[in-house]
């Protein structure tokens, strides 16, 4: 993926209903000629438990800033940590790439202190392939012998995706299994989890839907262990994060990246 690649789109905030466990879309961050700009998503109004953010108490308004909001700045690892390698290369970038944003988009800006992540929207790439990167969810959750299995994986190799629609939590869960010998290798996140579904509906083959280990990472926590990428053909008329959740409160029109980009061209 290059550089340019990896810069564009959003970034949306999702946070995590404590007594559901679910995830929910509740802001979107976007970056274009050194502005940043937040807004809330109506997935804010999907929980009575949510609170708008120190400073963002409003979420009817479209904030904009020269600088990235401390809520997110705070989030990005420094450079100056010992920790620095090891965590860049959990994330598959091994230090080549050093922006905060793109740290942010890999990482999920999580913090042990809340319940809080940064996922991209995916991308389209010249190819007409849709293109995301994320980890696994679950993984802590395997069995011993799943996380054993989980932990021999190696980059290239294949991963499934099953929908697991009797699921009482999220009838929309997709699990990812491996090859022969089969094994459950954790979910891929809700958030994700309607686009992968549309997908493969979309496909002639679902096997055109590549899941696969982009790194395994023994050493890392589980939430970093398994970094998977996706890549499948993108369907006519598809636009990836379009449900409801996704959609912006504020009455402000905000343009998406790409428009801006191509009304700079």
């Amino acid at each position: 993926m290059t550089g340019s690649e990896r810069t564009r789109g959003s970034l949306f905030v999702v946070w995590q209903d404590a007594a559901s466990r679910l995830w929910h879309p509740v802001g979107r961050l976007t970056r274009h000629a050194g502005e940043y700009v937040f807004a809330y998503t109506k997935g804010a109004n999907a929980s009575p438990l949510f609170i708008p953010f120190a400073g963002m108490q409003r979420i009817d308004r479209v904030y904009r800033s020269d600088t990235l909001f401390p809520l997110f700045a705070n989030r990005i690892i420094a450079a100056s940590r010992p920790e620095y390698p090891k965590v860049m290369r959990w994330l598959g970038l091994d230090g080549e790439w050093t922006d905060g944003f793109e740290i942010l988009a890999r990482s999920g800006g999580a913090r042990k202190t809340d319940t809080l992540r940064l996922v991209p929207k995916p991308l389209k790439t010249r190819e007409n392939l849709y293109l995301s990167m994320f980890f696994g969810h679950g993984t802590r959750y395997l069995s011993d012998d799943d996380r054993s299995r989980l932990l021999e994986l190696e980059i290239g190799d294949r991963l499934f995706p099953m929908h697991d629609c009797q699921n009482p939590s999220d009838p929309n869960a997709v699990l990812l299994r491996t090859d022969d010998p089969m094994s459950f290798a954790g979910y891929c996140p809700r958030y994700l989890a309607e686009d992968f579904l549309h997908l493969l509906e979309a496909s002639a083959d679902p096997r055109d839907v590549e899941i696969s280990v982009e790194r395994i990472n023994r050493d890392a926590p589980p939430q970093f262990q398994l970094l998977c990428k996706v890549q499948a053909p993108w369907p006519q008329r598809f636009e990836p994060f379009s449900g409801e959740e996704f959609q912006p409160i504020e009455a402000e029109s905000i343009p998406t990246v790409e428009a801006q980009v191509a009304a700079a061209l």
